[in-house]
């Protein structure tokens, strides 16, 4: 056993600290080289250099069940198992019920919620015999945010509940909105125009759901991305700011882009603090996030 004087022991144990320091030293300097390289690269640059790191996903082995419709003039595409409500809204029937009987009306019954497909059930969201325009009009003047206003609105309906539930939840409202257009806008009434959007705006919002985000690989929110975008330029050539599907972008990019950008750009569309200017730099990111 080798034996120590206090004087070795203090040079030994010196000398380990000023490796350590050393040590230190260098990871300090590595990373401030790194980081000196990323901001050298333009957000846009470093958001591709980013998505070319990513991998393929088992996630991308999921696909949708069920079948889409997709018909000329209308907005939505219809889905083949679809669930046809006992009651449609705006009708005489339902002005005539309770808001209790309204609500139970627009559930779905257990046998179906279990048995019917996953595009389904986002058909089953679209047509639900309701004036969404009114709830979103009650939760938002409480929250003054669209997604805990329509966060609020999901728990309301039993098949929301079972949509988050399911594995291709995600691969299917990305299909569903990749066959959702703007053309029948011309062809509503104000009234309908208004309720058809706070539909839509539903649909959109589901995308920023924790559990769906979960669901999403890369690919999928390249794909996301890409479609919402092309939405938001329809809406933009039909005289809309289009400004509320920014946040959802923001969402949906959120992790990926993240190191690339100003954090307090995304911050700010994620909390819907509405900023032309920093909206149209989320926007920017989102058209370098598709490339």
């Amino acid at each position: 056993m080798q034996v120590l004087t206090y004087r070795q022991l203090f040079n030994k144990q010196k000398d380990t600290q000023m490796n350590k320091i050393i040590i230190i030293l260098l990871a300090v300097v590595s990373l401030f080289c790194n980081c000196s390289k990323q901001r050298n690269d333009s957000p846009c640059d470093c958001i591709k250099k980013e998505n070319r790191k990513k991998k393929p996903d088992k996630k991308d082995k999921v696909f949708p069940t069920g079948k889409l419709i997709i018909t000329e003039g209308r907005c939505f595409p219809d889905v083949v198992d679809k669930y046809l409500y006992p009651v449609k809204y705006p009708s005489e029937q339902w002005y005539q019920m309770t808001e209790e009987e309204r609500m139970d009306a627009c559930q779905l019954p257990d046998d179906v919620l279990k048995s019917i497909s996953t595009l389904g059930l986002i058909q089953s969201f679209v047509d639900l015999p309701y004036d969404i325009s009114d709830m979103v009009f009650y939760f938002y003047n409480t929250t003054t945010y669209h997604q805990l206003t329509y966060s609020l609105i999901f728990k309301h309906f039993n098949s929301i509940e079972e949509l988050l539930t399911r594995e291709d939840a995600a691969k299917s409202l990305i299909l569903y909105l990749s066959a959702t257009k703007l053309d029948c806008l011309e062809s509503f009434i104000d009234i309908e125009r208004r309720e058809f959007i706070n539909r839509l705006l539903g649909f959109e919002y589901l995308f920023t759901k924790l559990e769906i985000l979960d669901m999403l690989s890369h690919r999928d929110k390249v794909n996301a991305v890409g479609l919402l975008l092309a939405i938001y330029k329809q809406w933009k050539s039909l005289g809309y700011r289009g400004s509320s599907i920014v946040p959802v972008l923001a969402y949906i990019m959120y992790d990926d882009i993240l190191p690339c950008v100003d954090e307090e750009v995304i911050n700010s569309a994620v909390r819907e603090n509405y900023s032309e200017e920093k909206y149209s730099e989320v926007v920017a990111y989102a058209e370098c996030f598709i490339k």
